[in-house]
This record gives structure tokens, sequence and C-alpha cells, in this order.
């Protein structure tokens, strides 16, 4: 069997229609999804960039034991694995943390591709159109320079390759799958859409909205109290836009599986890293890192063709540490290395036992914390100020902290969360030595 996996930069599965969203069309994710089974609690246990491709690639808790840090030289991760065991492994990103994070590790192939969003420009010397958009007047320099960054680019990738991001690296995957799809292959597409600045090209940018008020491609926050209702509107407008254009290339990297003939012999996964705020709880991004569902919920589609009779949705609870093991399980192949996660294969194959009685997300440095076990949730926010309980099937929009309603409660889901850490921390000999190890460990 072959793997290839779909990353998308900061989607919401509240923003998909597989997962319920009426207003938004995403036929093709849609499609795979019908073909899939579809995690509907799916978590992010350290909710940003390079850690939750971390907890992706090689299984660990990182809000736990490390901070925003490259891979380290013991890491072992699922492309190495895969390459080892005969897998032609290959990755093509516009992200914007290339090799340099050492996300490149074991595989043969990688392509960075140069000019996506907060890349700074190509060309010198040139003025972007940047009519149409609008930044407040607390908009810090480098908001209103990314944006005019990711403008300079699209000119100038739309000029010399006739496309820009996505499209470039769904045609730079097509090169892929035409000179590698014969052999046995793990190929990682990471889109860096819809992350911010939110600013797609026509016709994505008319999609979901026809409204005079100007494109703001990167709101200022932590706060969204200064943002009118009509501003989040055009945001939420413009991420859904983001979302179409990626939806766009799912489908066409999908009818190449067809076309080659492979579609039969591979995995598909469709994930994100991490979810977005856009105004809910007055935040707009992802300043602080808020532990509420729009930030640590992740759509998660696993489809194997060889079990697509138990395509359907599943409530058990999930994290993304348990994506290595569960790609090593689909393929048949032991976890040589310690790891945090489960392997979560018999789901797919059909069973209805899920592994995990609770799940965890947070921050590193002792930020803040939280812990669902499938109906309550607790948010222990570390003193910065007052922590939270809410009943999620009742209130899945977190608005009613029930904490003084059930302080019993609250109390063992904190001391669940304590636990658990301690708990990682004590079984990770590896990870224990190298921070005492560390010259510069100060903690």
């Amino acid at each position: 069997m072959n793997l290839l996996v779909i990353m998308s930069d900061s989607l919401r599965p509240d923003q998909l229609g597989c997962y319920g969203n009426n207003r938004v069309r995403t036929p093709h994710i849609d499609a795979l999804a019908d073909k899939s089974v579809i995690f509907t609690n799916a978590v992010a246990e350290y909710p940003i960039t390079n850690p939750a491709r971390t907890a992706l690639f090689c299984g660990i808790f990182t809000f736990i034991l490390r901070p925003w840090s490259p891979l380290r030289d013991d890491d072992v991760t699922l492309a190495q694995m895969l390459r080892d065991a005969g897998m032609f492994t290959g990755a093509i990103s516009d992200m914007a943390i290339p090799a340099a994070e050492h996300l490149d590790r074991g595989f043969e192939s990688y392509t960075f591709l140069e000019g996506g969003k907060n890349y700074g420009p190509l060309q010198e010397g040139i003025e972007p159109d940047m009519s149409g958009t609008w930044f407040p007047p607390h908009a810090p320099q480098s908001d209103i320079d990314t944006s005019r960054w990711l403008r300079i680019n699209r000119k100038i990738l739309t000029e010399s390759e006739g496309c820009y991001f996505p499209d470039l690296i769904t045609r730079k995957a097509l090169e892929w799958l035409d000179a590698h799809g014969k052999q046995d292959f793990f190929l990682w597409l990471d889109y860096f859409d819809p992350h911010e600045p939110w600013d797609p090209p026509a016709p994505y940018n008319t999609m979901y909205t026809d409204e005079p008020t100007p494109v703001i491609p990167k709101p200022t926050g932590p706060s969204s109290e200064w943002m009118t209702d009509e501003q989040k509107h055009r945001v939420i407008a413009m991420y859904n836009g983001t979302i179409a254009q990626i939806d766009d290339q799912v489908g066409i990297i999908m009818d190449k599986l067809a076309q080659l003939g492979i579609a039969d012999e591979t995995i598909v996964v469709f994930l994100s890293d991490h979810g977005e705020p856009l105004g809910e709880h007055g935040i707009i991004r992802k300043f602080g890192v808020p532990l509420y569902e729009e930030l640590i919920k992740i759509p998660l589609l696993i489809c194997d063709p060889r079990y697509q009779q138990h395509a359907r949705r599943v409530d058990c609870l999930v994290q993304n540490v348990d994506f290595m093991p569960t790609m090593l399980g689909l393929l048949g192949l032991d976890c040589p290395v310690e790891h945090h996660g489960y392997d979560l294969s018999p789901i797919i194959r059909g069973s209805d036992d899920g592994p995990r009685e609770k799940v965890f997300s947070g921050t590193f440095g002792a930020a803040r914390a939280c812990v669902f076990d499938g109906e309550w949730k607790f948010i222990d926010n570390r003193g910065e100020k007052p922590n939270e309980l809410y009943h999620l099937p009742s209130d899945p929009g977190e608005y009613r902290n029930r904490l003084e309603e059930e302080p019993t409660l609250a109390r063992q889901l904190h001391r669940d969360i304590w636990d658990f850490q301690a708990e990682v921390i004590s079984s990770t000999s590896t990870v224990m030595k190298w921070l005492l190890r560390r010259p510069d460990a100060n903690w």
C-alpha cells in the first residue's frame, strides 16, 4: 500500500461540509470523507505549527516536554521508518519552516517552494496593488509586511509559473506522482493555506461575500473586540475562500490517483495541524494559544480503500500523537521507537472501541492546559485568568463556565491534567535524558 497525506494548515473542521457545515462548499473533501473514517473528536496536543508536526511525525506530546524547537537528533520520524521499510518518501511544502527545523528528516525527496505566505519578497523593488485591503491603526508592521509580500510573490510566481500557491504545490505533486506513483511511496503534501494572511485570489475571494468591506488580511489580535460584525463576517468569508481553494486541490490529487490506477492501492489522509479562532470568545487568530475548540480541534479523515465498507463517523477521542502509530499499523509495520500515541488502525478496520478515555492539549512552559473526557472539558489557565469548565454536549461553543456549579468534578479533572503530565514525563526516559544532558536546560 501507498500513503498520501494532505495537510492543510490552520483548518477548522467545523468549516467543512463533512463536519456539518451547510454553508461552506467543500465537495472534494466531502467526497473523500464519504470513503473515510471521519474522526469527530480529534485534538491537537500543542495546537501550533511546528509542535503539531513533531507530534504527528514522532508521536510525542510536545506541550509537556519541549517548546517550539527543531526535531532533535534522537527523534525518529514516520518518514524515516517508512523509508527504512522500502517506501520512497517525499514531501512538498510551501510552509515557511523548511529543513532548518529538520522536518525534512526521512524524506528522500523534499521540496520546499519559496515565496509562500509569510515568506519575504522574491524580488525587491516591486510595489504590489494593495487596493481592497485595510489594516487597523494598531496593526503591527510585520502584519502589513507579510500581506504585501504575499501580493508581491503572487504576482511574480503567477507571471513566471502560471499559478500561485496552493496550485503550485499541486502541480509539483502531480509531477511527483508521475515519477514515483508506480513504486511503493509515502507522499506528504503540506499546504500552508488556509493560514493567514486571508487574502485568496479570484474567484475564491468572492465565493462567500459581495460586501464592500475591505479585506483585513491579518486582523490584529488577540482581541477581536475592535472588529465590527461586518468585518468579522468578511474575515470568515476570506478564510472560507482559502479553504475552497484547498478543496479544489484535493479533487485534483484524487483524480490523479485514479488516472494512474493507484487509488485502490493508496491510503489517503486529510488533516490539519490545528484550527483557528475567528472572533469566538473575543479572540482573533491564535495569539496566546487559547485552548477552545476552535483552535484545538482538527479534521482527521482516513481513507483506506481496503476498508471502505467501514467508512463512517466515529466520536471516540483521539490525538495527533496517534497519527504515526496508526499509519504504521495500517501498513502492517511495528513501531521501533518510544512514543505516546495509540494505533487507531483497528477503528479503520471496523472496531468501535477507542483507546482513550481523555484527551489533553496545552502549551509549553505551564501557560495553560486542558482535558476533555468526551463530555466535560476543563481548562487550567495557570493563574492568567479563572479556570474554566464546560459541558460540551450542551454547550459546544464553550460559553457557560460551570466551574462554580461543579467544583468536585473540576478538581478531579484538574488533577487529571497534572497526573497525566507527570505520567508522560516519567515514561519518557530518552527525552528526560536529553533534558538532563543539555548544558542550557533551566527547567
